[in-house]
């Protein structure tokens, strides 16, 4: 009877451990059950791997399987799946673990681990206490026993055991980790914030985490409760999907050139707009920044400038919304308000928030942008924001606050040195001699002008965000606030912005969702890149002139009236605002029918309204009067939509052939308007309004347009194996903006590649990861003319009785499509599991038919401002070729990890044809200041020039050189001491008569002589960075450059000039020529008396007349643009779990950022990055002035809950 007992508690107390162990899994499982299901009946195809079978079902059901590394590895999907079909989740899962040998586990919502399938570890110990009672051997039964008892105290010994999971790289909690007890199928996952509980059955346990694209850890339990655990990327798991157009792609199975800028590459830069963030991030794409004005304009070259006059900026897609980057005219610029325009391009993509941008995908070649059409003729940036993701709700703020500064100072004179000059050039008869300036011990420094132009301004950002769905539903909404004080005083930028994402798998066959934007920016605008801008009058401005006078009013020149304006005056009086409300969206749907149909539908819509508000003072600056104000108002509206619709199949056949096919239209429409107006003499400048100004000097205009594009085009990609790939797309666009016969465009492309490790002889090259060759051809157009340009637009004009009409332009109803095809070489490779990843292309980009103007002659009124303007035609053939390399390199991983990247790019234009032979564009500066040409032969937009020769060193010199002016003459020709030029034609002649002296056939310098003195573009654009992380703390230090290229330093004509001579000149002046007499007695004016002591000086003689025009465009002001720029550095630190949990906290990063840091150049300007003016392709490279960049430094934070 004892013994019965015995055995008795024996089965009780195995009875209990069995109950107690499958509770726990009991109510994980209950837990993972509260998903339901509610989807329509369809199968899931076969795919030829078992790990592909898991991923297609992943996106249907919205749901995650984690499995080890190396489990599913070449493991092909059961025979019984193939064919199967049902609505939910559940009964795929069942059949799973029927027809496979693999145990598949609920362990939260959503989430199922798959391991292989073993006994549980009671099961053995059951069966062998179960035969027990059957068993006559009394030793045995012993044995048993207490070999049961051992066991069962074993299991008894349970523990419970918590930690917080993160990423080794970023320190940021990892949720839908799985964490199982090696062995069971005793399990959970962490949290939103990375954190987890588990009670094991034994203290000696081994936790086994795993978790997709992170290498799996074990972990002995060794009695610790509590384990916090680093994840490291598994660089070999990881299947990057990237945006391409109209869908989504692997990165493995491209075929064309896409590059992808990432969203942790993307927060390490304080910018404006997101173009700016993309400098040096991506090999062949090269970034201007056209201004370092907050807000200011941004050029984006894609492979180089494929269009002259048709624009060159790429196309931006916006969560599948399209959006152009021209932004020329945003502003209403100053030149109606008398002077230079300036910079009227702002940021297109200013309104546009980076902190809610996730990632970039940016399509290089046409075989890739193709299927954009005749808006990707540049190239297309994809760019996707923050989506919401089932789970527990997130709560995200991000912030940062950071002062800049005036990297480089121009070194100007000062008080003392200024006084020097201006004595000298009273020596010389030149100016009046100014008794204040006698005696220059007395004098300080003067007035710092830099110091009071530039300051130290505030840029701050704040961002909140809420995230978080179940598995039907996900929402993304954010709000952010940015402000940017410029560097130069009265500049400043501001923006307010929302975004709200949503998705609703509504049915298991229909899933919705919508996209929305709204933003609203306000920036104050300074008159820079023109000679009479703010910064130009900043270097120029005399140091003797005070900021203002005793009395309060802005200081000025007082004794004459040839001085520069005040610059500080300048920059808070005169008033250029430029306000922008944006509305951006979409709205979309995916409808999953017939097993492999999918039917995407999407409306997109892009609303603006753009307001400038400009304002003349009046003003008296010392001697210099504006006594007239007036006021410019411009509003402006736009509306774009959009409608497309695309169906895609998508099947595996026979396990090899994987099939995509889409059959897509798209119809989309933009409106524009607005209206202006101006009057003058207001009664106050404190009342700008237009109604208090003078009725009877009001102006008023108007303008109204649209275009309208229908397009229908198809894609097919196919792969065979992983091995063989196939990408073939065809686009027909039918534009607004030409003629009835030349409507319709026709764009093709296909791209191969061979994934040759792949193939079996590859499999022995073990440490080869990936090895993929690809071919591609495209074509695309453009049809960026204005709408109606192949017809005739008629004008108003005043006439004597009443108002009259011109044609405004010239008809040509054949203009067509300009065209541009693309061939593109690719070559990616990866070694040693994925540790050196690297890409190489190589292309070749042809542009043919291009859309120029005709050149009219002048009684056509081609020459006249009021003219008839030129016809657009088709002419014109352009090349671009080169080669891009990009290379990523795992140095070290783990706790201490270490990655490189490097972009490196090499660009070749050439213009092959403009129509007739010795056709040329020219681009001028400040007026009649011809500073570029474009001709057959050389690259877009060449500097032009003469060459500079060295300085005539006396009078004998000046004879035996080629006649450069008639007279020689101190004041009215030319001079020993002024430059000499190159005779570079060397076919011009004429007769020189000098005094009484005749000189025949003399070779002359005249406009033939001009010549190529300069490339803006580089060679060479690079761009590398580094990010280190150990622990908690993480650095990252970014450099970016150029090399090989020219700059035409035009601010130098002013600064080194010596026209204005009562301006400020920068130092170097002090080397200008020195004179000595011949005859000592005779005169300082008589050019055979006096001879150049400082022969090997660059700096010609001072003459406010410059009648040997020393200014003119040369060779003098080009200097070598190379440089290299520590762009960014940025040091973080994230804080443990442990102490951010108190308050309910799970991340807290704090940061310091140093933003253009250092930069190395041999330029003497403020700053070497110079864009394009107003995005001109043919006016890069100009520093007229411009609006140099800060440097930040900035200390930020990341929160979440």
């Amino acid at each position: 009877m004892k013994k019965k007992d015995h055995f008795l508690w024996t089965r009780l107390l195995i009875l209990i451990a069995v109950l107690v162990l499958e509770a726990n899994s009991f109510s994980q499982e209950m837990y993972a059950l509260t998903a339901d299901s509610n989807k329509g009946r369809q199968s899931i195809p076969s795919r030829e791997l078992f790990s592909q079978y898991l991923a297609q079902l992943e996106q249907r059901f919205n749901v995650v399987f984690s499995y080890e590394s190396g489990l599913l590895d070449n493991v092909s999907v059961p025979d019984a799946l193939r064919n199967f079909q049902a609505d939910e989740i559940d009964p795929y899962v069942r059949e799973i673990q029927r027809a496979s040998k693999y145990q598949v586990d609920k362990v939260g919502l959503g989430y199922y681990v798959i391991t292989p399938r073993q006994d549980k570890p009671l099961m053995p110990l059951l069966q062998r206490i179960a035969g027990l009672s059957n068993s006559n051997r009394t030793e045995e039964k012993i044995q048993l026993e207490m070999l049961s008892l051992r066991e069962i105290s074993a299991l008894q010994q349970t523990v419970q055991v918590k930690g917080r999971v993160v990423a080794a790289e970023t320190n940021e909690p990892l949720p839908g980790v799985t964490v199982l007890e090696k062995g069971t199928t005793n399990g959970t996952i962490t949290n939103a914030n990375g954190e987890y509980s588990i009670t094991l059955a034994r203290a000696d346990a081994v936790l086994v985490f795993s978790y997709v694209g992170y290498k799996t850890e074990e972990i002995a339990v060794s009695g610790k409760t509590v384990i916090n655990l680093s994840m490291v990327e598994d660089i070999k798991k990881l299947e990057e999907i990237v945006v391409i157009g109209y869908g989504t792609q692997r990165k493995t199975d491209l075929t064309g050139a896409v590059a992808t800028v990432s969203e942790q590459s993307l927060k390490n830069t304080i910018s404006t707009s997101i173009d700016q963030a993309l400098q040096g991030k991506a090999a062949g794409v090269q970034v201007f920044q056209n201004s370092g004005q907050p807000g200011g304009g941004v050029s984006i070259r894609i492979r180089g400038a494929g269009s002259i006059n048709s624009g060159s900026e790429p196309l931006y897609v916006i969560d599948g919304v399209q959006v152009s980057a021209q932004a020329q005219g945003t502003a209403v610029g100053f030149d109606w308000a008398g002077g230079g325009n300036g910079q009227t391009a702002v940021s297109a993509l200013s309104t546009l928030n980076p902190a809610d941008i996730v990632s970039v995908e940016i399509l290089k070649d046409a075989s890739a942008s193709a299927i954009y059409g005749s808006r990707g003729a540049n190239g297309v940036v994809i760019i996707t924001t923050k989506r919401g993701k089932a789970g527990e709700s997130k709560v995200n703020y991000e912030a940062y606050y950071g002062w800049q500064t005036l990297p480089k100072r121009m070194d100007v004179m000062n008080l003392r040195e200024y006084a020097s000059y201006q004595n000298e050039l009273a020596d010389l008869g030149l100016i009046t001699r100014r008794q204040e300036f006698q005696d220059l011990s007395i004098l300080g420094n003067g007035t710092d002008w830099q110091d009071a132009v530039f300051r130290t301004a505030p840029v701050q950002s704040h961002q909140i965000s809420v995230s978080g769905g179940n598995e039907r539903t996900t929402y993304a909404l954010s709000g952010g606030y940015f402000a940017q004080d410029g560097i130069v005083i009265g500049s400043n930028f501001d923006r307010y912005s929302a975004r709200l994402n949503l998705e609703n798998q509504a049915k298991d066959w229909i899933k919705v969702g919508s996209n929305f934007m709204v933003s609203r920016t306000n920036e104050r605008i300074t008159l820079n890149d023109s000679d009479d801008g703010v910064i130009t009058a900043t270097l120029l401005q005399a140091p003797d002139i005070p900021l203002k006078f005793p009395d309060g009013s802005w200081g000025g020149p007082v004794t004459t009236q040839f001085g520069v304006t005040n610059p500080v005056a300048m920059a808070l009086d005169r008033d250029l605002n430029v306000t922008r409300t944006r509305a951006l969206g979409s709205a979309y749907s995916d409808v999953t029918f017939l097993k492999h149909f999918t039917l995407h539908s999407q409306f997109s819509t892009d609303i603006q309204f753009i307001n400038n508000y400009a304002f003349q003072p009046t003003y008296q600056y010392g001697l210099i009067v504006n006594t007239q104000n007036q006021s410019r108002r411009n509003y402006s509206q736009s509306f774009y939509w959009s409608l497309n619709n695309y169906l895609t199949y998508q099947q595996v056949f026979a396990e090899k052939h994987d099939v995509t096919l889409m059959l897509a239209q798209e119809a989309q429409e933009s409106n524009w308007e607005g209206i202006e107006g101006v009057r003058k003499n207001f009664v106050s400048n404190d009342v700008q309004e237009l109604n208090a100004g003078e009725a009877t000097t009001a102006t008023n205009g108007g303008y109204k347009g649209s275009n309208a594009l229908a397009s229908y085009f198809a894609r097919a990609m196919y792969s065979f194996a992983g091995k063989y790939m196939l990408t073939a797309t065809f686009r027909a666009d039918g534009s607004s903006n030409f003629g009835p016969n030349k409507r319709w465009g026709y764009f093709p492309s296909v791209s191969v590649a061979w994934r040759i490790s792949n193939e079996n002889f590859m499999q022995n090259l073990q440490f080869v990861s990936n090895l993929k060759l690809r071919l591609g051809y495209g074509e695309v157009g453009n049809q960026a003319i204005p709408g109606y340009a192949y017809g005739s637009a008629l004008r108003t004009a005043p006439s004597g009785i009443g108002n009259g009409f011109l044609l405004t332009n010239l008809p040509n109803p054949d203009v067509q499509w300009e065209s541009t095809t693309d061939k593109n070489l690719g070559i990616d490779l990866a070694l040693f599991q994925n540790r050196i990843d690297m890409t190489l292309e190589i292309y070749k980009r042809n542009t043919d038919n291009m859309l120029l103007r005709m050149p009219l002659p002048n009684y056509m009124g081609g020459g006249s401002w009021m003219g008839i303007e030129a016809p657009f035609v088709n002419l014109g053939k352009m090349e671009n070729k080169g080669w891009e390399l990009s290379l990523t390199t795992h140095n070290l991983t783990g706790r201490f990890s270490w990655i490189t990247s490097l972009s490196l790019s090499h660009n070749a234009n050439k213009v092959l044809s403009l129509g007739e032979e010795g056709a040329a564009i020219y681009r001028n500066v400040q007026w009649f200041n011809t500073v570029t040409k474009t001709a057959v032969g050389k690259p877009l937009g060449q500097f032009y020039g003469y060459v500079v020769d060295g300085i005539f060193v006396d009078y004998d010199d000046i004879v035996n050189s080629p006649k450069q002016r008639d007279k020689i003459d101190a004041w009215a020709g030319v001079f020993p001491g002024d430059i000499k030029f190159r005779n570079i034609d060397q076919t011009s002649t004429a007769d020189w008569i000098i005094g009484s002296d005749t000189l025949h056939n003399v070779q002359v310098i005249d406009d033939l002589d001009r010549t190529y003195i300069g490339n803006p573009y580089p060679k060479f654009s690079y761009g590398m960075g580094n990010e280190f992380r150990w622990n908690n703390f993480d650095l990252s230090i970014f450099i970016q450059g150029t090399y090989g290229n020219d700059i035409y330093n035009f601010t130098r004509r002013s600064t080194e000039g010596m026209r204005n001579l009562y301006g400020n000149q920068l130092k170097t002046v002090n080397n200008r020529v020195r004179f000595e007499l011949i005859d000592p007695e005779g005169s300082l004016t008589d050019p055979k008396n006096v001879r150049v002591i400082n022969p090997e000086t660059s700096m010609p003689r001072a003459i406010n007349t410059d009648p040997n025009e020393n200014t003119r465009v040369s060779s003098r002001y080009v200097e070598d643009g190379s440089y290299l720029r520590i762009k960014n550095i940025s040091f973080g630190y994230t804080f443990p779990s442990a102490l951010i949990s108190k308050i309910k906290a799970n991340q807290l990063r704090i940061y310091m950022n140093i933003q253009n840091a250092l930069t190395f150049t041999k330029y003497t300007g403020f700053d070497p990055e110079i864009g394009s003016y107003n995005q001109d392709p043919l006016l890069t490279g100009v520093d007229n002035g411009r609006y140099p960049m800060p440097r930040i430094v900035s200390v930020g934070l990341t929160l979440g809950f």
